[in-house]
């Protein structure tokens, strides 16, 4: 009897941590996906206004206050990467959320343009090619 509570209890334990498959030290698979999301995003900016980031170091200013808004560290995140790298499947797991997201921004911006007067859609077509971009990519 004390051996199948065990049992249980170990089970109900790998079930409960399994949701998240990275380890400790490991960005976990929704946090990393929201991260990758936001740099995507910003990389977009960043190579969509080259004015507005005209240096390397205005870049990486812009980057470091992404991981400061995340609360990782670079390397917190270039460790995950290395464990991502040999986990293909969580991964993969992780690529296909920011890329749906991704997607459903270039849909609502699509649809936001079909809407919009002719004067607006030159703004929004600055803004929506970047997301395109990295949706395709």
């Amino acid at each position: 009897m004390k051996s199948k509570l065990l049992i249980l209890i170990a089970t109900l334990a790998v079930l409960l941590t399994g949701c998240d498959k990275a380890p400790d030290g490991i960005i976990k698979e929704s946090d990393l996906a929201d991260f990758l999301y936001d740099l995507y995003r910003l990389e977009a900016i960043i190579d969509m206004n080259p004015e507005a980031f005209p240096t390397d170091s205005v870049k990486r200013v812009a980057k470091q206050s992404l991981f400061q808004k995340h609360g990782i560290t670079q390397a917190e995140y270039d460790s995950s990467l290395v464990w991502y790298a040999t986990n293909f499947e969580a991964y993969n797991t992780v690529h296909k959320k920011v890329m749906m997201r991704l997607q459903d921004d270039n849909k609502d911006l699509t649809a936001e343009m079909a809407n919009a007067p002719q004067e607006h859609k030159l703004s929004l077509i600055h803004i929506s090619e970047p997301t395109r971009l990295r949706c395709i990519s």
